[in-house]
Parts: structure tokens; C-alpha cells; sequence
């Protein structure tokens, strides 16, 4: 929340901000937890699942290649709305 805060901190000033910065933090928190979930997926489909084995960049590339081509994320280069 801090780093958050610190960015946000220069756009924006007084409680708005404050109450801006849980908000952003909290959708940061479900993005992430949705793409560590599909990077799983992608490590049980290609058997490089097992306990105690980290996730691999490889996987994360993946899920969030997926991700993108599901159109349940935007790749950023789109104009419009970008939270889908």
C-alpha cells in the first residue's frame, strides 16, 4: 500500500486519495491472485506442477497470454475500457 500510496500520492490529495489507494490496491490483489491461479493451471497442464516447485516465468507469460486472448484482460494497447 505504501509504494501505492507513494505513486498515487502525486495525482491526487486529502481522504479521496487515501480511500483511492485501498480500492487500487485491492484490484491489484485480485489481478495478481487470477493470474498466480491460471499460471497454476499452466504449470499442472505442462507437469511442471508439484509441491514445493515455484512457479516458472515461463508460466506467468503463459497465464497472462491467456488472459489477454480470453479477452478477460486487456493487453494495454487497446483504447477504451481497460478493466474488463
Amino acid at each position: 500500500k505504501r509504494l501505492i500510496a507513494k505513486v498515487w500520492g502525486s495525482a491526487g490529495t486529502g481522504a479521496s486519495a487515501a480511500h483511492a489507494v485501498i480500492v487500487v490496491a485491492g484490484i491489484a490483489k485480485v489481478f495478481v491472485g487470477g493470474l498466480v491461479e491460471e499460471a497454476a493451471e499452466v504449470a499442472e497442464e505442462w507437469g511442471d506442477a508439484a509441491p514445493g516447485k515455484p512457479l516458472l516465468p515461463s508460466h506467468y507469460r503463459e497465464a497472462h497470454r491467456r488472459l489477454v486472448m480470453s479477452g478477460r484482460l486487456s493487453n494495454g494497447t487497446a483504447r477504451g475500457n481497460v478493466l474488463l
